[in-house]
């Protein structure tokens, strides 16, 4: 039979990274690539109120542009990028606001209004550089001034330290002079900053190191008994006096600063002074009217807040503008790079006679809201199912919740379809078309499920990765204990049958928990695509069977967490669960104890639970005190 690549062709030339330094300095590629931009609804939503502060001057524009990886987000910054850096009559923006206008007319004539006149001074930050926020932004911005023959220097307290050096330097040896100022930094430098040199220390401050600065002031402290006080300020002033120059209103508009990967290069490792970025944001993105800042991040701001200070980032929060890119359209984009021909005889052949299961799917892609942004049947039938053909519904949406939740640059939606520039890519979907054939064993036809994402996204799935919450955590941890209850039953005879279909199926339940579908048996029956009722019994046996074995928990299904010794009654244990939604009053109860020697089970289901909704066969008391004791022990959970 026929392998799905067959009739599939992956068009990897989409899914290419944009690195926005380099394409923005190339001109060709610059050029090519707005004439190629097609604009999704969610692009053109974020577009539109990034573009708000250019007739809001009062707008936070302080603006993080938030999407998974994947959805275009330096794409994006490109787009604006070029907007801002050139007039609106420039010819190599023609391309661009023709492709806007045959999607929304409307929109694109305003766009093109408001950016009429005037051009903006584009700055440019490398993410890749390891300085932090005030100075690679510093960095950006007299390397963009130099580029554009503006002189930045007099505005810098790096370039007022380097003039006094080199003033030093020039009067050392002097015999009329009274003290020998460079001598005497050099020796501050050394007791300060011991095996540093003077030489090297100028360099650093030429490349506008903070440390190299720091370094500076302590010497000059203690050469001279009092702090360094330089004609120019930080960051804020620099940028101030900038930009309400004469110089600089004469040429530009206004400045932009770009910095792509903000969140994993600033926020992620907190590599910013809170004092000078909140004085940025407020004194300089909100207050002056022509400084724009667009930054890039991954997650929500707020996921990035849990690593900082609470306090600091509800600062930060108050003096931003988040903008996300959802993934509206984002089957237009998955569509560009896979190119199904059903023109072809194969897919006649092999597909046609086999249509009816797009039919059967498609009104739960809709109950389910899977694609909310898609309100036509019709459409979620045709560019989902039948053009990113080969791929369950179901691995789609929860692709998506995966690329933005624990995604990466490597591990995105767009590298899950072209294979990461490698056909070989474990468990991306080109890899499995160039394995499986379009018909499966079992007659119908073949479905990428969600189980295969485990495979994908393997290495951000671990444990100790860095880049899970907690609570993702907690279900990742409850995913290894499920996996080691099953594993501890192979020996026998019941378990070890099917054993691959019960590990699809935990590793289904952890996706389903990871992306916040209800893990109930209809919504497994469609993710394990149980089109008939022999598949749907096979599965609740299975199901059964995972519960035997401790692996599982009915109502929904949800993972077993760890198993501790209880404190109560050292001849037995207790196993808990991960129960999130669990109270202690108004519920009924139900307990499970397993004998460590026979592994027998009692349950206890009481027509009246007690204060503490437990079964009237043990003391409250000793409940009380075994809960207390071992503080997040749970042995018990809703039925």
């Amino acid at each position: 039979m026929a392998k799905i690549a067959e009739i599939v062709k992956i068009q990897a030339g989409y899914a290419n990274f944009v690195n926005l330094r380099e394409a923005f300095s190339e001109e060709n590629e610059n050029t090519d690539r707005m004439a190629m931009y097609r604009p999704t609804q969610a692009h053109r939503m974020a577009l539109e109120r990034l573009c708000r502060g250019l007739f809001m001057p009062n707008d936070k524009k302080f603006y993080l542009l938030s999407g998974s990886y994947g959805t275009g987000k330096s794409h994006l910054c490109l787009m604006l990028a070029n907007i801002l850096g050139k007039s609106g009559g420039d010819p190599s923006l023609s391309g661009f606001y023709e492709n806007y206008e045959r999607l929304d007319p409307k929109r694109a004539k305003e766009l093109k209004s408001v950016r009429s006149g005037g051009q903006y001074l584009v700055a440019l930050c490398e993410y890749g550089s390891g300085r932090k926020f005030e100075d690679e932004v510093l960095r950006a911005v007299v390397g963009a001034c130099t580029q554009r023959g503006i002189d930045i220097s007099k505005f810098t307290e790096f370039a007022e330290a380097e003039r006094l050096l080199t003033q030093w330097e020039a009067g050392s040896g002097d015999k009329k002079s009274v003290r020998d100022f460079w001598r005497d930094f050099s020796n501050a430098l050394e007791s300060v900053s011991p095996g540093t040199p003077v030489q090297a220390l100028r360099v650093n401050l030429k490349e506008f190191k903070r440390d190299a600065l720091d370094q500076f002031h302590a010497a000059y402290q203690a050469m001279q008994g009092v702090e360094f006080q330089a004609k120019a300020g930080n960051l804020v002033s620099i940028v101030r006096d900038l930009v309400r120059s004469v110089e600089f209103k004469t040429k530009f508009k206004g400045l932009a600063i770009f910095f792509d990967e903000f969140g994993t290069a600033i926020l992620q490792n907190s590599r910013f002074d809170t004092a000078v970025m909140q004085a940025f944001m407020e004194e300089i993105c909100q207050h002056e009217a022509n400084v724009y800042f667009v930054g890039c991040i991954h997650k929500n701001f707020k996921d990035y807040a849990e690593r900082t200070n609470q306090a600091t980032a509800a600062v930060m929060e108050a003096r931003i503008t988040q903008v996300p890119l959802a993934n509206e359209g984002i089957e237009e984009i998955i569509g560009a790079i896979v190119e199904t021909d059903k023109t072809s005889a194969i897919w006649q052949s092999e597909v046609m006679p086999r249509k009816g299961i797009f039919d059967q799917l498609t009104p739960q892609c809709a109950s389910l809201k899977l694609f909310p942004w898609i309100e036509d049947t019709n459409r979620i039938r045709e560019r989902v199912l039948e053009d990113i053909f080969g791929v369950h519904p179901m691995a789609l949406h929860c692709l998506l919740k995966l690329s933005s939740e624990i995604g990466s640059d490597v591990r995105s939606a767009f590298t899950f379809f072209s294979g990461g520039g490698s056909t070989g890519e474990p468990g991306s979907y080109a890899e499995f078309i160039e394995q499986q054939e379009i018909i499966g064993s079992n007659g119908a036809l073949n479905l990428y499920l969600p189980d295969r994402l485990y495979t994908f996204f393997e290495k951000e799935l671990s444990p100790s990765s860095r880049e899970l919450l907690d609570i993702q955590r907690n279900v990742v941890n409850g995913y290894a204990a499920s996996l080691a209850a099953l594993r501890k039953m192979e020996n026998s005879e019941l378990f070890d049958a099917d054993k691959d279909e019960k590990i699809a199926i935990l590793r289904t339940i952890l996706i389903y928990s990871l992306c916040g579908v209800s893990t109930t048996t209809e919504n497994l029956e469609f993710g394990r695509y149980c089109i008939d009722n022999n598949r749907k019994r096979q599965l609740k046996k299975l199901l059964s069977d995972l519960e035997k074995a401790g692996a599982t928990l009915r109502g929904p299904f949800r993972f077993q967490t760890q198993t501790r010794r209880n404190g109560l009654n050292p001849s037995r244990r207790t196993t808990s669960y991960s129960t999130p939604d669990w109270t202690l009053r108004n519920v009924r109860w139900l307990m499970r104890w397993q004998d460590c020697s026979t592994q027998a089970e009692m349950w206890w289901r009481p027509r009246k639970p007690c204060k503490l909704g437990m079964p009237p066969c043990l003391p409250t008391r000793e409940i009380r005190r075994g809960v207390m004791r071992t503080k997040r022990l749970v042995i018990f959970y809703g039925c």
